[in-house]
């Protein structure tokens, strides 16, 4: 009895814990969207407020131009969050798991002549992988951005110099416009790295697993449909 009610509750629970998931996937998209929007107003209202030590008539352009110089610098802080933050892809066919696909690929080899078809299908399978290019390039541009600021870690200061003197005009050319251009730019590109790193490794890594599962669900089935279709070719073979 007891194990007959667990059975009946356990849809229950399945559709509890899928709610609760779906809920918490909800609640981390709309808290990365209000912190992005809470940057953007942030940016837009320290702009407005340095801009009030200009004439009026220079106001809105030192506002447009916060607006591109952190619109450019929230790019770069988001293209560096999502390259560091890219997952690596459980699947290859390297070291060890050429050695597990050797005696597979033998045994595939011995029932080659008895299903054919079957042998094509685990070839297919074992031909074609997903796509690792992205996470290549991921994974050579960090450890040339790591390795590259290490070595320059020394000029920073200079190199936020010679950037702050080149934003001094388009910040209305005053005393304090070289540091407010230089804080923009990197708290801007620190909050979007963030916000792009933990997006890319929990929602972005989600998709890539769902987009699995469904693939591989479709693999199972249509194997399934086919190895149901060879059947009753095979009994006829067997009866002659």
């Amino acid at each position: 009895m007891m194990s007959e009610k667990l059975m009946s509750e356990k849809p229950v629970f399945e559709k509890q814990a899928a709610e609760i998931q779906e809920y918490r996937k909800i609640t981390f998209d709309s808290a990365l969207t209000l912190a992005a929007v809470l940057e953007g107003l942030a940016v837009a209202v320290a702009a407005w407020l340095f801009a009030l030590q200009l004439e009026p008539n220079q106001r809105a352009a030192l506002v447009g131009a916060a607006a591109l110089v952190g619109g450019a610098s929230a790019a770069l802080g988001a293209f560096t969050g999502f390259l560091f933050g890219i997952p690596k892809a459980l699947q290859r066919l390297d070291g060890a798991n050429q050695d597990r696909e050797i005696p597979a690929r033998a045994g595939a080899q011995v029932s080659a002549s008895r299903h054919p078809q079957s042998s094509a299908r685990s070839e297919r399978g074992l031909r074609f992988v997903s796509n690792s290019n992205l996470e290549q390039i991921s994974d050579w541009l960090t450890k040339i951005l790591v390795g590259v600021g290490l070595i320059q870690i020394g000029t920073l200061p200079d190199a936020l110099s010679r950037l702050g003197a080149y934003l001094k005009p388009s910040f209305g050319n005053l005393d304090s416009s070289p540091a407010f251009a230089i804080g923009l730019v990197i708290s801007v590109f620190f909050i979007a790295f963030m916000l792009e790193y933990m997006w890319t490794r929990t929602r972005f890594l989600q998709l890539l697993d769902d987009y699995a599962d469904d693939h591989r669900n479709n693999a199972i089935g249509k194997e399934g449909e086919d190895a149901r279709g060879d059947r009753p070719r095979v009994a006829s073979d067997e009866g002659q």
